[in-house]
């Protein structure tokens, strides 16, 4: 992350915004083309948004993705811990 504020413009759902940052352009890009993507998966490549009901389904849907990701990332998190663990108890506990 750079310190110095900027305004970046984006396209977002169809409407363009300037916001202020000081965030990477390239990162809050991703983030865009993300949203945007999540979109056109959940009401296709031509609908335009239009009311906030639409807005909250397609925010549930990525904030469904974040969760499941975050819930594998613990799981193997904890797998590794476990392995780690028994590794440790084997080799140099036992010995």
């Amino acid at each position: 992350m750079s310190e110095k504020i900027k305004n970046i413009k984006i396209n977002i759902l169809g409407n363009t915004y300037t916001i202020k940052t000081d965030s990477d352009e390239e990162y809050i890009n991703k983030l865009v083309k993300f949203i945007n993507r999540k979109k056109d998966e959940i009401f296709g490549k031509d609908y335009q948004i239009s009311n906030l009901k639409e807005i909250i389904m397609l925010l549930l849907n990525v904030a469904d993705e974040l969760f499941k990701l975050k819930e594998t990332i613990e799981l193997k998190a904890d797998e590794i811990t476990d392995k780690i663990e028994k590794t440790l108890k084997e080799n140099y506990i036992d010995s």
